[in-house]
């Protein structure tokens, strides 16, 4: 049975709760609770490094102040009491998030099933959520498409029922990976490439559409890339983003030829769509 750690972090400003959620995500930590002022952020303990936590804390020391216990937890299979809590996403009547357990819904025109691994991107998150709702008004009819930081696959899973022929998911994190692959599988979306930590799909090709469901300062680090990555005329379309954070994003990407097309809000949270000029 999987042995987990329970990291309470307090922090001195509770409207970045989210960031650091979105950060500690990236580096394995697969759930969450959120009280405001103090996260309780769980991982397998043999994925723990607490100079990665160490790390992370003191790029944001200048934004706020946070410190951090850690703790055992019981043993317990924390996955499948997870799952036991695991609720179906709709978005509009335009896709049903769902896991195999729930019911399907044939008025939903279209549904995904997320084999519930605590993998970031069940469409439970507003960042997911905006994806999902701005992708419906975007062509994948025969596109190529890089869901890049795919998480559990969903959204290359929703470019493939959309159309797109050529679809390429990558994610460095080795739990993400897996997830990916199982969510293919079960939604019968064999034409997915899902690749582990490999940015040649990045640096090395070019797609009509990427999407890029980051936290901030991955897309900041990455988005000269990402812009490379894109063929004329083509299309970014981005979340994971706090809606305080955007006119930054829009600079940067301003920079590397990316113009805003159309912007949704959900909470705190911007989903922007960009295309190449």
């Amino acid at each position: 049975m999987t042995q987990y750690l329970e990291v309470a972090l307090e922090i001195s400003n509770p409207q970045l709760s989210e960031v650091l959620i979105a950060e500690l995500s990236e580096m394995g930590y697969d759930s969450f609770e959120d009280k405001g002022k103090l996260i309780n952020a769980y991982i397998e303990e043999k994925l723990y490094e607490e100079a990665d936590l160490k790390l992370l804390l003191n790029k944001y020391k200048d934004t706020f102040q946070c410190t951090y216990s850690i703790g055992r937890m019981e043993d317990k299979n924390w996955n499948e009491e997870w799952e036991s809590n695991f609720k179906a996403v709709q978005v509009d009547d335009f896709c049903l998030i769902r896991a195999s357990f729930h019911q399907a819904n044939p008025s939903i025109k279209h549904e995904i099933v997320i084999e519930p691994k605590m993998a970031f991107g069940t469409g439970h998150h507003e960042s997911t959520y905006l994806m999902i709702q701005m992708m419906k008004d975007i062509s994948f009819e025969n596109k190529s498409v890089l869901d890049f930081g795919c998480g559990t696959g969903v959204l290359a899973i929703m470019a493939n029922k959309l159309g797109a022929t050529n679809i390429i998911a990558i994610d460095n994190n080795p739990w993400a990976f897996e997830s990916t692959k199982e969510n293919i599988r079960v939604n019968n979306a064999s034409i997915i490439g899902a690749y582990l930590n490999d940015e040649n799909f990045l640096k090395n090709k070019q797609y009509d559409i990427v999407l890029a469901n980051l936290c901030r300062n991955v897309l900041l680090e990455t988005i000269h890339i990402i812009a490379l990555s894109l063929k004329e005329q083509s299309v970014l379309l981005t979340s994971g983003i706090l809606a305080k954070d955007e006119s930054l994003i829009e600079k940067v990407a301003k920079e590397n030829r990316l113009l805003v097309d159309k912007k949704e809000y959900k909470g705190d949270w911007v989903s922007i769509q960009f295309s190449k000029s």
